[in-house]
């Protein structure tokens, strides 16, 4: 059972870019979320996908550091969102996986 995210940040073409991957497994009825820090002014992409458990679902969302809501899905396969520059304050950024509506698969 594996959940893959993969979290692309990419500053100016001086900078490079950087990937960060993690695999996580999100429990039957449960609810993860996950801080990720990115520097401010800097645009980057939140992608997820399940390979494995259940129906292949997961809800999804994602918040910048002052609590806002930035997206959300409801029961997906995967997922891809970007944050532009100039919505990028700077800071801790909350991204939750939501497996509550399944009771009994973990999702991964």
């Amino acid at each position: 059972m594996l959940l893959k995210l993969a979290l692309l940040g990419s500053a100016l073409a001086v900078l490079g870019e950087a990937e960060n991957d993690y695999t996580i497994i999100v429990g039957a009825g449960k609810r993860d979320c996950y801080y990720e820090a990115f520097k401010k002014d800097v645009e980057f992409e939140i992608e997820y996908q399940v390979v494995d458990g259940g129906d292949l679902d997961i809800s999804f969302q994602a918040f910048d550091p002052k609590g806002k809501q930035l997206f959300t899905d409801h029961r997906q396969e995967d997922g891809l969102h970007s944050v532009s520059a100039e919505k990028n304050p700077g800071g801790d950024f909350q991204i939750c996986f939501d497996n509550r509506h399944s009771r009994f698969q973990a999702k991964v």
